[in-house]
């Protein structure tokens, strides 16, 4: 009988299954066990990376909370008119509770932006391409607000040279109206002054545009 040579036998990887059955079993266990240990590892920095986002959620929350109570102490310098009696007559230091009185007292609320939108019309502009909205960004849309507010408190005479001249920025707007004060000013100056000579301003055009408004109705 011809010896035949001990072959040794396949070395089973850590990573593939071992063909018996009881070493599969015991493969399996092993395997299962490392699995619980990796995710139990997982879990636990898992806790610890939630429980520092967390504690920097309230910390961020907390300097917010600060400072959001000191909002209304640097808001209170600034208030001039209705805003300033609505703060005066609360007493209060809730920012939310005196911005809601303000807009309350000059009446910004959903209704009224939606009448004022409700009253654009056509008939406001020389035609359609004025009439529709222009696309501008933020700054030129503030800029666009500020000179129209500006014009409109302007009196009726200073309002009506300002509008001639068709400013587009708030700064000329300004000086255009102090130019046509000014002038009047020269002109009422000068109507009571005792000379025969009649006065003739170092600005005609003003001139002639005040004695335009001071005919109209």
């Amino acid at each position: 009988i011809t010896e035949q040579e001990e072959q040794p036998e396949p070395e089973t990887s850590a990573s593939s299954p071992p063909s018996g059955l009881d070493e599969l079993l015991k493969w399996m266990v092993l395997k299962q066990i490392e699995s619980d240990q990796k995710h139990k590892v997982e879990e636990q920095r898992w806790r610890q990376d939630e429980a520092k986002r967390r504690e920097e959620e309230q910390r961020r929350f907390q300097q917010e909370v600060r400072e959001h109570h000191q909002w209304v102490v640097r808001l209170a310098p600034y208030l001039t008119g209705k805003a300033q009696k609505a703060y005066s007559s609360l007493n209060a230091q809730d920012y939310d509770y005196v911005k809601d009185a303000i807009f309350h007292r000059y009446e910004l609320n959903v209704e009224t932006f939606r009448q004022r939108f409700r009253a654009y019309r056509y008939s406001n502009f020389d035609g359609p391409r004025e009439a529709y909205p222009e696309r501008k960004t933020g700054e030129q849309i503030l800029e666009m607000i500020a000179l129209e507010q500006f014009i409109e408190i302007l009196p009726d005479k200073v309002k009506l040279w300002v509008q001639e001249h068709r400013p587009e920025t708030s700064t000329k707007a300004i000086s255009l109206a102090e130019d046509f004060l000014l002038a009047r000013r020269e002109a009422e100056a000068a109507a009571q002054s005792k000379s025969s000579r009649p006065w003739r301003s170092k600005m005609p055009q003003l001139w002639e545009s005040w004695t335009y408004c001071e005919i109209l109705p």
